[in-house]
């Protein structure tokens, strides 16, 4: 059981978000993250924004682009880390 805010209210009832996410932003736990974020980061690029690459200049607009097809799989693989921590037994 929860309360109000999702924190756990009993000790054996899980860890709270925030010790969660401190165990997600971890060396170990970090290097899972940035793992899972190249390999689907570089898979996204080659096919979204490929031709894009290899045939203009850097703008702007192509680095933010750059910048979050390797951003959002990393912060979905912490997110989904913190999640099974904080779901796991204790």
């Amino acid at each position: 059981m929860a309360d109000a805010a999702g924190s756990p209210t009993s000790p054996d009832a899980g860890r709270t978000w925030g010790e969660a996410l401190r165990e997600a932003l971890r060396p170990r736990a970090l290097r899972r993250s940035a793992l899972a974020a190249g390999v689907v980061g570089t898979t996204l690029l080659v096919a979204n924004l490929g031709g894009e690459l290899l045939t203009a200049s850097m703008s702007m607009r192509l680095g933010v682009q750059v910048f979050l097809t390797y951003a959002v799989p990393w912060g979905n693989a912490t997110l989904g880390i913190a999640i099974g921590i904080r779901d796991r037994d204790p």
